[in-house]
């Protein structure tokens, strides 16, 4: 399978006390209104935080010219699914723009497959996510 180029820079990482322990993705979805922002999500595989036995989850940010920003959360504030390896954190609009900017490089829900499991054709092109 092929990723995009322009999904490189949705790449975060989760941090462990040895430095980076998994990667997540964020991930752009639209306001409930249409002059709304998009909400940003941080996503990872649920077994990331299971196997990480941390109370408090750094995710770690590539802000430019090799810099970096951290931003904690608590493990209680990450949705966590029943049976699918996945889990989110929503990031409010402040963090999401002081870590990503004001245009974060995220992958938009459009992108993903349906509940046909069958990419949209208004999602840009031939790619999974």
């Amino acid at each position: 399978s092929y990723i995009g180029e322009q999904f490189l820079d949705t790449v975060v990482f989760l941090m462990g006390p040895r430095g980076p322990a998994a990667t997540a993705f964020l991930v752009s979805v639209p306001g409930e209104q249409p002059a709304d922002q998009s909400v940003l999500y941080v996503v990872t595989a649920r077994h990331n935080l299971e196997e990480a036995r941390l109370d408090t989850v750094t995710v770690r940010f590539n802000v430019g010219d090799g810099e970096t920003a951290d931003y904690s959360s608590s493990r209680e504030d990450w949705a966590q699914h029943d049976r699918a390896d996945v889990a989110a954190l929503r990031l409010s609009a402040e963090p999401a723009r002081a870590l990503a900017g004001d245009t974060p490089a995220a992958v938009p829900v459009e992108v993903f497959v349906d509940a046909t499991r069958r990419i949209p054709a208004s999602g840009g092109g031939a790619h999974a996510v």
